[in-house]
């Protein structure tokens, strides 16, 4: 595998049906498809269940991609269990659902640490629409991938560092 390993959170999976619908923008679609397909697109199951909660278009994609969706392996869920622990305040306890934050930052870690046990310099970044936290503030996806060292980047720096164009 040649590239970088994006763990993208359900923000970015939200922003992008919103901002490039497939209807108008088929070739970001398409180029996710790929990464996806190339294992270069991965997600938690965790995020899958929030997408859920308002199933769309998205939803769907999501689904459809058999290879996509990652089930937590026994290291990711005590990898998240971690992040909880250290970072109070990062999960939502009122939603619903299980919040997805802890897992998708637990399968960038443990993808990554995988793959340099095999030898691979392949880096693994987190997608998130998450902006830092204010001073004081709950503590957000970037803040704990940047206490990790794991790049966060949101879904327009993923197009950019693939360098996609689009005519």
């Amino acid at each position: 595998m040649t590239g970088s390993v994006y763990c993208i959170d359900a923000s970015s999976l939200i922003q992008c049906n919103r901002r490039y619908p497939e209807s108008n923008f088929p070739g970001v679609w398409e180029r996710l498809r790929q990464l996806a397909e190339g294992a270069r697109l991965i997600t938690s199951r965790q995020v899958l269940r929030e997408l859920e909660q308002k199933p769309d278009e998205v939803t769907q994609w999501v689904k459809d991609d058999k290879g996509m969706v990652r089930p937590a392996t026994a290291e990711e869920v005590s990898k998240a269990k971690e992040i909880e622990c250290r970072f109070p305040g990062l999960v939502d306890y009122d939603k619903q659902t299980e919040d997805a934050d802890p897992f998708v930052i637990a399968l960038g870690l443990v993808e990554a640490a995988r793959a340099q046990a095999r030898g691979r310099t392949v880096e693994h970044l987190v997608v998130s629409e998450e902006l830092p936290a204010k001073p004081g503030g709950r503590p957000k996806i970037p803040d704990v991938c940047a206490h990790y060292g794991l790049r966060c980047v949101k879904l327009l720096q993923l197009i950019q560092e693939e360098q996609w164009q689009f005519g």
